[in-house]
């Protein structure tokens, strides 16, 4: 053994000496060493072991590190654990803000979430940013309302018109109270939007009209829509037209979605029985053939991958008409597409900033902001505010004053926007108002010295509106008249939400029900009026297709929580006149209903109001009968708006659709 071991390494024998089991006590190893391993050999597993001093080679064993296991596989519990912790680290870095200066603050974007036992998530929003403008704009925390049905779900986060607890628990959650209005005529169902969205079959050709009907279709499309939404160039489009007219088998695709998009608006604009007239055949029925063949032509141009002018102004146009018969979410869903199909084209840029040629790049803006208005209304009437980046979005501009006869393909050079009435006065007063309102509805900036801006901005947009185009108006001729009259409506729908925003800045938590003004009723009441004069005037019978499918909510709603709130005052009758008038212009409608839940509630806030202005009056009866004197409120009137509980609110803020709808289920009341 002696021999043996003077053949080892000093090494070796030092390790041998140090690991040996009797020495140290460590148990004998467990594993074969490396060489015997690798050589498939038995090994007795001793340091040094046999066959590596035979050998006269170092013995090493592995180590006792164990191999590492895979990764364990994320599961939806594991992804839902997390979010819980990290909702819990936002929600005390939320309120941990609430008490920490300024300077600390360095998050961006952070919210929590809460849940409530109705299917209603609401999302607290705080956001903290450095930058001044982002500050201003992000001052106030917002609200976001979530309720769920089964599968789906409603989003609204919009800006305009809440009256917190008192408006909530005027609401409620009555489905029974809920009655929609009777219609006085036959609802036109032309089906769901694109359900005929698909290529036709091999060896089908798609029918255009005669030439005789496709003419006067135009010619309706000329006088009754065109003039409601400027966006072909009539002399370009006309002879197009015609060239489809006489030789239809050589027409594209792009070109027929475009011309049944027209036939559809045309017929659209004209009442059932004049179609019925002129064509000998049902509205409704004339109307599913053309949806039918633009969707088909539509799909046959491969619009969704290769949008071209054509077929975006037809989408555009269609989409406008689909308003008469559809409310819903659809509609608003469908113009998201087009919007998006219109960005991938570079529409939301200027065509000057690519060098294209002036008539293409005067095209291209009266389609973008035709798109972009339409678009921002779809958004108002579902509850979704018209975010930041929807109004920063474009960097087009708007199109010129002139009219379609001061434009041509090849031009050079545009010329100068005319001081008189265009073909596109109205589009353009129209256009410009509603970028103003998104601008004053998506402030949340709420300092005197931001009031006054916003005070002048408006004042300095009614005098160039007044100059640049409502002057040029003669009330006389239809379309001037309408001009005017919605001029003057979004104007005031302006002054309306600036109003609101001073009264938020003034609240006093102590009186609420003082935010109830005549001022602001008189000024919603005179929106209404406008409305219903576009409405309902004679003069403008040809274009009332368009205006009766937009309600104006804000101005609405606040006219029902006012009467609410003050059941009796001066201008009490002139407002349930307004509103009374306005629901018998809804019943006429041929939409298959109201879309989005605000008319819903609007149904029922009317119902809360007639209550109250019902009880209001039999106390009067009351108190008159016993000699007593008559107070201006009623007492339940003010035992609820002074009630704290009702009333647990830091704003009057008349810009919020969340806290509307917070004990309100959307889908309870949708048609």
């Amino acid at each position: 053994m002696n021999d043996i071991d003077t053949t080892l390494t000093g090494d070796v024998r030092d390790s041998a000496l140090s690991l040996d089991p009797q020495t140290s006590g460590q148990k004998p190893k467990t594993r074969s060493c490396q060489l015997c391993h690798q050589r498939k050999i038995r090994c007795d597993k001793t340091l040094p072991c046999s066959n590596c001093v035979r050998g006269h080679t170092s013995c090493h064993y592995p180590g006792n590190e164990r191999k590492a296991r895979r990764p364990h596989k994320t599961t939806i519990t594991d992804v839902a654990s997390r979010v819980t912790k990290l909702e819990r680290v936002i929600a005390a870095m939320s309120n941990h803000h609430g008490i920490a200066t300024e300077a600390a603050a360095t998050t961006e974007g952070q919210a929590f979430h809460t849940h409530d036992g109705a299917g209603i998530s609401r999302c607290s929003e705080v956001t903290i940013a450095n930058h001044p403008e982002t500050r201003e704009k992000r001052e106030s925390s917002t609200e976001e309302l979530l309720v769920q049905d089964g599968e789906s779900s409603c989003y609204v986060n919009e800006v305009l018109l809440s009256r917190e607890r008192a408006l909530q628990s005027t609401i409620g959650t009555l489905k029974e109270d809920i009655t929609g209005p009777s219609n006085n005529v036959d609802l036109i169902d032309i089906g769901m939007p694109f359900s005929h969205f698909k290529k036709p079959a091999l060896g089908d050709k798609i029918r255009l009209p005669s030439r005789r009907y496709a003419i006067q279709l135009w010619r309706t499309y000329i006088e009754n829509v065109d003039p409601m939404g400027k966006i072909l160039h009539i002399p370009t489009m006309e002879a197009a037209l015609f060239g489809a007219a006489n030789n239809a088998a050589d027409v594209d695709s792009d070109l027929s979605a475009l011309l049944f998009s027209i036939y559809f608006a045309a017929t659209t604009s004209l009442e059932s029985s004049v179609v019925a007239r002129i064509y000998s055949d049902e509205k409704g029925c004339l109307l599913s053939r053309f949806k039918e063949g633009l969707e088909q032509c539509l799909a046959g141009s491969n619009f969704l991958a290769h949008p071209t002018m054509k077929s975006l102004q037809a989408m555009a146009i269609y989409l406008r008409s689909l308003r008469a018969y559809d409310l819903g979410r659809s509609s608003w869903t469908l113009f998201g597409l087009a919007m998006r199909s219109a960005q991938s084209v570079g529409l939301h840029r200027d065509g000057s900033n690519f060098k294209l040629p002036p008539f293409e790049t005067e095209m291209r803006r009266r389609l973008w902001w035709f798109l972009w208005s339409i678009e921002a209304r779809e958004a108002e009437d579902h509850g979704i505010s018209v975010s930041d980046y929807m109004i920063d979005l474009s960097g087009t501009r708007f199109p010129s004053n002139l009219d379609d006869g001061d434009l041509y393909p090849g031009m050079t050079e545009l010329p100068a926007s005319k001081p008189t009435w265009t073909a596109m006065t109205f589009s353009l007063a129209t256009w410009e108002t509603s970028l103003l309102i998104y601008r004053t509805m998506s402030s949340s900036s709420s300092g005197s010295s931001h009031m006054l801006s916003r005070e002048q901005l408006l004042r300095d947009h009614l005098t160039h509106l007044e100059d640049a185009y409502l002057k040029h108006c003669n009330p006389d001729i239809p379309v001037q008249r309408a001009a005017i009259l919605m001029g003057r409506l979004l104007s005031a729908k302006a002054s309306f939400i600036t109003q609101q925003q001073e009264l938020k800045r003034i609240f006093d938590p102590a009186q609420p029900a003082s935010t109830a003004t005549e001022e602001s009723l008189i000024t919603a009441c005179q929106i209404l009026e406008m409305n219903i004069q576009l409405q309902t005037e004679e003069i403008l019978r040809d274009f009332q297709w368009v205006f009766v499918t937009y309600t104006q909510y804000h101005p609405l709603l606040y006219v029902l929580w006012h009467l609410y709130i003050k059941p009796t005052g001066p201008n009490v009758d002139r407002a349930w006149a307004t509103v009374l008038q306005a629901f018998e212009i809804a019943s006429r409608r041929e939409s298959s209903a109201e879309g989005g839940s605000k008319w819903s509630m609007v149904q029922i806030l009317k119902q809360k109001a007639c209550r109250r202005t019902q009880e209001s009056a039999e106390q009067q009866l009351t108190v008159a009968g016993s000699g007593r004197c008559v107070a201006s409120s009623t007492p339940s009137a003010l035992d609820d708006i002074q009630n704290p509980s009702l009333w647990d609110m830091d704003t009057m803020d008349i810009s919020d659709w969340n806290n509307l709808t917070d004990n309100f289920n959307v889908y309870d009341f949708e048609g």
